[in-house]
């Protein structure tokens, strides 16, 4: 079934799901980082430092690819997520629109 753009709603639901994914690569490793910095500052006797000099602590001690660590389980939430919520948003503007009309 074709939406009134002419692009099949399919489409519209793997190019959100697609997106999404490509989004969450992308800012993965920050968030990583983000969670493991607010982890260690829970701990006694932590120092506080930048998120930059955290990151590159951090990618000494563990390596860059951990910044990666848990990638599949953020990319396999954006398939439903990201599909959904954008897929469903271009679905539902569609409808309103052709009701306004």
């Amino acid at each position: 079934m074709a939406s009134t753009d002419g692009v099949p709603r399919a489409v519209k639901f793997a190019t959100a799901g697609v997106g999404g994914v490509f989004g969450w690569v992308v800012v993965h490793p920050f968030n990583t980082a983000a969670v493991r910095m607010n982890l260690a500052a829970s701990q006694p006797g932590y120092q506080r430092t930048g998120f930059l000099s955290f990151a590159a602590r951090t990618a000494s001690e563990r390596g860059v690819r951990s910044f990666y660590d848990g990638l599949g389980a953020g990319c396999l939430r954006q398939v439903f997520y990201a599909t959904s919520r954008f897929g469903l948003f271009e679905t539902f503007r569609d409808a309103i629109a052709e009701r306004r009309r």
